[in-house]
């Protein structure tokens, strides 16, 4: 039986207005500023090619502790660090005035609430070539975003696979978190949108499942996790770590890391995304007008959901070490 697309319900968007719902001040180059302060020119190298590496990290409010917990924050730090090494951006702060400045923003802007950290790495005005500290400036911004979680009860939506492939490790590495590779991610996302569907899944040239529009893929078959291997074309996913730890340790269920093929997204038993972004752990309820098992999010996406949830508001003990404490140390 086909499913009928339901395009955008279940879709985080931004508030309406061009700085609506976002925070009061930025941290730029060294420097708190107002929000409309943070800005590059518009002949900068990340303006004009997206040369810049960034991560997005999720922060969440626990009311039982009364502390904003953010999530695996130095496992995005060091891949920030690597995305930077590969495409030749040589940061000009280290990794703990990154992590200070991070930190000291969120409390600069009195959030206590669910947020969204977006700390870049950009190439400024010069050639695209140059890398060298003498021969062009590399700056540094951090925005933070108030975005409410969607755990642990993500409804899930209706997905296609994209005619557009995935971009290559050999041609424009997805494993380095580029702006510029999110060409490729924009591209399908707006195609799925355009066809009536919520999202995508890309194909790499193999013909096998990569992620998402800035999202990993996991499927359920046959009582396993199946996830696409990290050397398939994907960016090295943090919540993709998370959620094998997670499913191998907290639930019990085995994780095959191998490729997977087109046609298994509509055989499997269950199919969802996660990522840092909007969605977090986000049922897939059809492939290509396919139900997915019944067509509603399965026992084992609910139970990731649920064990998800509990690990980043801090009341899995166990997965204390995932939370950096903002306020009051997690007391």
């Amino acid at each position: 039986m086909a499913i009928a697309a339901k395009p955008g319900k279940y879709l985080w968007r931004y508030p309406k207005g061009p700085t609506s719902g976002f925070s009061k001040w930025a941290w730029h180059n060294g420097k708190y500023v107002p929000w409309d302060e943070a800005t590059v020119h518009v002949r900068s190298e990340t303006a004009m090619r997206g040369i810049n590496v960034f991560e997005g990290i999720r922060g969440y409010w626990s009311k039982a502790d009364n502390e904003l917990y953010i999530f695996r924050l130095d496992a995005h730090m060091e891949r920030l660090a690597y995305s930077a090494k590969i495409i030749h951006l040589i940061p000009h702060y280290s990794e703990k005035q990154i992590v200070d400045a991070l930190i000291g923003l969120i409390k600069k802007n009195r959030i206590r609430d669910d947020l969204h950290i977006r700390p870049m790495i950009y190439l400024d005005v010069g050639d695209f070539a140059f890398f060298e500290p003498d021969e062009i400036y590399t700056g540094a911004t951090i925005n933070v975003t108030v975005r409410q979680t969607m755990l642990p009860n993500n409804p899930g939506i209706h997905c296609c696979v994209s005619s557009w492939s995935r971009l290559t490790d050999n041609s424009q590495p997805p494993r380095a978190n580029v702006g510029a590779n999110y060409i490729n991610s924009r591209l399908a996302a707006i195609e799925a949108r355009l066809n009536g569907y919520d999202s995508a899944i890309l194909l790499n040239h193999a013909g096998e499942v990569t992620e998402g529009p800035g999202a990993s893929v996991m499927m359920a078959r046959k009582g396993k996790i199946i996830s696409p291997a990290v050397y398939g074309d994907v960016l090295e996913g943090i919540t993709q770590d998370t959620v094998i730890e997670l499913f191998r340790k907290e639930i019990g269920v085995e994780v095959v890391e191998r490729p997977i093929d087109r046609t298994e997204l509509y055989l499997c038993d269950e199919l969802f995304f996660i990522g840092t972004g909007g969605g977090e752990i986000t049922p897939i309820l059809s492939m290509d007008k396919r139900p997915v098992g019944k067509g509603e999010a399965g026992p084992l996406t609910r139970a990731l959901q649920k064990t998800y949830h509990q690990a980043v508001i801090g009341k899995n003990k166990a997965r204390r070490s995932w939370l950096t404490p903002v306020y009051n140390g997690g007391n």
